[in-house]
Formats: C-alpha cells, sequence, structure tokens
C-alpha cells in the first residue's frame, strides 16, 4: 500500500497520517525507525515476526514497482 503524507515545520502537525491508516490503529505512541533514506513506522500492537514479514512484502512491492526480482533467505535474517 503506498500512501502519501504531509511533513511540515510550520504546521501545527508537522506529521499528517492519512485517516484510513489511522482507523487501521496507527494512532498514539508507535515506534519508528529511520535511516538516511526511509522511515518505517510499527503498528503498536505488531510482534517482531509481524513487523519481519511486513517489511519483506514492502521490499518485494518496491521491487516489483521498479522491475527488479528479489529472493530472501531465511539464513540472512539474524535470530536472537
Amino acid at each position: 500500500m503506498r500512501k502519501a503524507v504531509r511533513i511540515g515545520v510550520k504546521s501545527p502537525y508537522p506529521f499528517y497520517m492519512p485517516k484510513d491508516l489511522v482507523d487501521e490503529g496507527f494512532v498514539g505512541d508507535t515506534d519508528m525507525v529511520a535511516d538516511a533514506k526511509t522511515v518505517t513506522i510499527f503498528h503498536p500492537k505488531a510482534n517482531i515476526e509481524e513487523i519481519s514479514e511486513s517489511l519483506k512484502i514492502v521490499l518485494r512491492d518496491i521491487c516489483l514497482r521498479r522491475g527488479k526480482i528479489i529472493k530472501f533467505e531465511e539464513e540472512d535474517i539474524e535470530k536472537k
């Protein structure tokens, strides 16, 4: 799923989350991880297995949109 968000420092609400995502439960305190290129917001009730599977789906979707093929190997995922 691709959604647009609005981020603005002059806005009273610097980050706008689309209503349909708020309706899905993305509201209140959530965890977020960012690096130099992406931001990932985790659903407040998601466990680590759900987050991992979701990230795989998102990566596949991005690759399909850009015409690339990827393969996941379980050994590549460090389990702790």
